[in-house]
């Protein structure tokens, strides 16, 4: 994807999804606003994951994480459906894709949400570098 209008995650023109360990969770939108979270790796919907594979451009956040139970992820990651939409400046419980992405992350590095920011603000091309 082109750089992006981002000066902090959460804060972007651009949409964000985050591959862990080679499963695929996308936070978008059904035609009444209500999120929904898609899910898809090579096992499960592999159409999906092998389209968003090539779509995006992929930045390597951390090289490594802690074990986790990947069931346990994929409920984390599905509990953001009973969140509310926020397109821009996604703050007091309401969500969008870069929050979500965030969120992800710091929970499958088992980091604080503000160091995944860091990490995601160094590593992703933005407005400020």
């Amino acid at each position: 994807q082109p750089l992006g209008l981002n000066i902090s995650p959460g804060i972007d023109g651009t949409h964000w999804c985050i591959q862990i360990n080679g499963v695929i969770y996308q936070l978008g939108v059904n035609k009444d606003h209500k999120i929904k979270i898609r899910i898809s790796s090579k096992n499960e919907k592999r159409s999906w994951y092998e389209n968003d594979c090539k779509e995006y451009s992929w930045y390597l956040l951390q090289k490594e994480l802690p074990d986790f139970d990947p069931e346990v992820l994929r409920i984390f990651a599905k509990s953001h459906e009973e969140r509310e939409f926020r397109l821009l400046i996604a703050t007091g419980g309401k969500m969008n894709c870069q929050a979500f992405t965030t969120r992800m992350f710091a929970v499958a590095a088992n980091i604080p949400i503000e160091k995944a920011r860091t990490i995601m603000l160094t590593v992703l091309p933005n407005l400020l570098f």
